[in-house]
């Protein structure tokens, strides 16, 4: 049997909460006097990177003491979720040939034929439905999975607990105003990301749906994580546990902080 080509994205549709992060923490002689600095890498400057640019833009960042200097980083590709999904619906994964291409290919990849489908984050779905594609799979819908975080070193953590959790609430708090501000966040999205005002606009809309409110790791998503590794035969033979892969201890303290109720 003829096995399909499906170009996977780093986050998929519909699923992103976040961003992925690593953190290097830097402290000064002065450091009672001057901010802290920090080194925050990222992907790219797109729109799962939003509260980070917020944090940024908005001050959030300063507020908490912290100058933070954003490094853009290739990620190592995955593409867990649409194993996981793929799953769900009663499909083999190994009946289809999953391939890892950069963002500005996607488009042209469908266009040519190259693919038969790929999964797309907004703002690129919708250029890709004005150019009369049709949306056949919301991932996000059918399987819950961290589509970002905050990720450092568990020294970081361990010695440097106070300065990681004003990263978090730096991030959180630039969370709450997106939320609660679609007009200041699409003036954001247009100016910093250069995103067109309707696609910002209907970008947004895709985006208010997948991001966490509290900002703490849900055990499903990262259990989901786990088992869409796992399928690829990978630690098969061993019991993951939710400790192993994430820590939401600070997380917690600071969403208890902001006022929010979780366990």
């Amino acid at each position: 049997m003829k096995r399909k080509r499906i170009s996977a994205n780093l986050i998929m549709i519909s699923f992103f909460s976040g961003i992925l992060l690593l953190v290097v923490f830097h402290r000064t002689a002065f450091a009672q006097e001057l901010p802290t600095k920090i080194r925050i890498s990222n992907s790219g400057l797109s729109v799962t990177a939003l509260p980070l640019v917020a944090a940024r833009e908005w001050n959030f960042f300063r507020e908490q003491g912290l100058q933070a200097e954003i490094i853009m980083m290739n990620p190592a590709i995955s593409n867990p979720a649409l194993v996981v999904a793929l799953e769900k619906l009663g499909f083999n994964p190994k009946d289809f040939i999953i391939l890892t291409t950069p963002t500005p290919e996607l488009l042209r990849s469908l266009e040519s034929g190259f693919v038969d489908a790929a999964s797309l984050n907004p703002p690129t779905v919708f250029f890709a439905q004005r150019k009369g594609f049709h949306r056949v799979l919301d991932i996000g819908s059918l399987v819950e999975m961290p589509g970002g975080g905050l990720t450092t070193l568990i020294k970081t953590i361990t010695s440097k607990p106070d300065e990681v959790r004003k990263v978090i609430r730096a991030l959180q708090t630039a969370k709450d105003v997106i939320r609660k501000s679609k007009d200041k966040t699409l003036e954001l999205m247009v100016r910093a990301l250069k995103m067109d005002r309707d696609i910002a606009s209907s970008t947004y809309d895709v985006y208010l749906t997948s991001l966490s409110i509290d900002g703490v790791p849900a055990r499903e998503g990262m259990n989901n994580l786990v088992r869409s590794v796992k399928s690829q035969a990978r630690f098969a033979d061993r019991n993951v546990s939710f400790e192993e892969v994430a820590d939401d201890t600070l997380a917690k303290q600071v969403a208890k902080e902001l006022g929010y109720k979780v366990k």
